[in-house]
């Protein structure tokens, strides 16, 4: 059976803060220290499969335990409930650098679902159900609602309800965005504590930096507007450098062309604000015009 592997969840940097819009809807959970683990039926075989990250399990490669844990499960149940397009990611707990209770290993704790057939990822509400009519482990939830901001999340980095004294981190999950293809801007982030930061030698949380970027961008967005967008496309459109029912086909060249005269727009009609925010500009200027686009090409691919 083909194994679908889960997702890169990179540690948050500035680039990504533009991904995390207030109101946006979020779940932040507990980043547990483990080892990457999933389980899906194989109907071919009429089992449970398990994998590690990289490989299939197996008996002399069974992750610790893990792949005994698997075969205990009851099998009809985990057919009916995932049935044969269904992946179930989790954590297999195992002694890594984070001490745990002895009664919380050897066991598995599960986040994520991904739809082989939709080729999506599940959104939580659907994944705790899942877990829970498997009679499994959710991952422990610390906050589940609208983004605020980076200061009101850094009061759950290092947070543990799997005891212990400190926590490894959090993953914040953006179920606005679940599944954006704009790679860009991942919907998904991991925050790491300070003191494991420490351990593993990895930037830490930098609070202040974050709000920074964050009320930068609120600026430029106040300029670089949807009406604003619309008019640059229009142009390019009368210069012929895109089609008029420009599309997909045409997204690359507009990449190419958009923060170029978004910029010098900006700097002919908002000069303050390009000053304001200074060498900044450009850059975030560039990401909100093209987050603006596939916005409207989405709008544009309704409409067909």
């Amino acid at each position: 059976m083909e194994q679908k592997k889960y997702m890169d969840i990179e540690r948050l940097k500035d680039k990504y803060v533009d991904g995390f819009q207030p109101g946006d809807n979020i779940i932040v959970q507990e980043k547990i220290d483990g080892a990457n683990f999933s389980i899906r039926y194989d109907e071919e075989m009429d089992s449970v499969v398990a994998f590690s990250r990289k490989r299939t399990l197996e008996l002399g490669n069974n992750l610790r335990g893990a792949w005994e844990w698997s075969q205990k499960l009851n099998k009809e149940l985990v057919h009916k409930v995932l049935g044969n397009t269904l992946v179930l990611f989790g954590e297999w707990l195992v002694s890594h650098t984070i001490n745990y209770p002895d009664d919380k290993y050897q066991n598995a704790y599960f986040y994520d679902v991904w739809n082989t057939e939709t080729e999506n990822y599940l959104a939580q509400d659907k994944v705790k159900n899942i877990v829970e009519q498997l009679g499994l482990n959710y991952v422990p939830v610390f906050f589940e609602g609208e983004f605020q901001s980076w200061e009101h999340l850094k009061q759950f980095v290092g947070r543990t309800e799997l005891g212990g004294e400190n926590g490894e981190g959090i993953v914040v999950k953006n179920m606005t965005r679940l599944n954006d293809p704009n790679t860009r801007l991942p919907f998904y982030t991991k925050i790491v504590a300070d003191h494991f930061a420490e351990k593993k030698s990895v930037r830490k949380f930098d609070n202040g930096k974050l709000e920074y970027r964050a009320n930068m961008q609120a600026i430029v967005e106040s300029v670089v507007t949807e009406a604003r967008v619309r008019k640059l496309v229009h142009k390019m459109v009368d210069e012929c450098l895109i089609p008029e029912d420009w599309g997909e086909q045409s997204m690359s060249v507009i990449a190419k062309n958009i923060g170029k005269v978004v910029y010098y727009d900006c700097i002919k009609e908002e000069p303050e604000t390009v000053d304001q925010v200074g060498e900044m500009f450009g850059k975030l200027a560039s990401g909100t015009a093209m987050k603006i686009v596939r916005r409207l090409l989405l709008r544009k691919e309704l409409l067909l």
